[in-house]
């Protein structure tokens, strides 16, 4: 959340207290757009990771399967500019984001020729098959590992998105800025979410 020129970490604790902001400022205040400007939040990728997933820094505890598969990890991982799925969807809007990380997850599958062949059915492989999927696997396990990390993400946001009603919020955010709500519609959405 952009305080003035300041950035501040908001995370969903706080928004009970951001909606009750959000109608004294716009009760006490009618027109006034710079009051409510510090309580508009950002809809990027990037924003909803930071405010909505607990995060120290840039640093996310992701948890994964195991490579035997039965029991789960913690894998800490950076999201910096050496991940090239961040590099191009940390400044999208969440939904673009999750849509364009459906997309990718989608290609990748029907292009990796280790997906193919991890996907067949119980159908024998041939040597030649075995041998291409050993020489694909450490950079399909490493583009894997990426473009999934992504994808829970985006679906953990979009869960907490829903969970909290915050679709409704960021709605109420607009109406506010551009003058479409009144008292009652500030209140209303104030209760729904609380």
């Amino acid at each position: 959340m952009t305080v003035g020129s300041e950035q501040r970490k908001v995370g969903p604790s706080e928004l009970q207290g951001v909606r009750k902001n959000v109608v004294s400022e716009s009760s006490s205040r009618p027109g006034s757009s710079s009051h409510i400007a510090p309580v508009i939040h950002e809809w990027t990728y990037d924003a909803m990771c930071h405010d909505l997933l607990e995060m120290d820094g840039n640093k996310y505890v992701h948890v994964v399967s195991s490579k035997t598969g039965d029991v789960y990890e913690r894998k800490e991982v950076l999201l910096e500019d050496h991940d090239p799925v961040w590099l191009e969807l940390r400044h999208s809007h969440i939904a673009d984001a999750s849509e364009r990380l459906h997309d990718k997850m989608t290609n990748f599958v029907s292009r990796n020729k280790v997906a193919q062949m991890h996907g067949r059915d119980g159908g024998e492989m041939s040597t030649r098959d075995l041998q291409k999927m050993v020489q694909a696997l450490p950079q399909y396990k490493e583009q894997m590992d990426k473009v999934s990390l992504h994808v829970d993400l985006a679906g953990k946001i979009n869960g907490i998105i829903r969970k909290m009603g915050l679709r409704d919020v960021g709605q109420l955010e607009q109406d506010i800025v551009f003058g479409d709500a009144g008292t009652k519609d500030i209140i209303k959405t104030s209760e729904q979410t609380a």
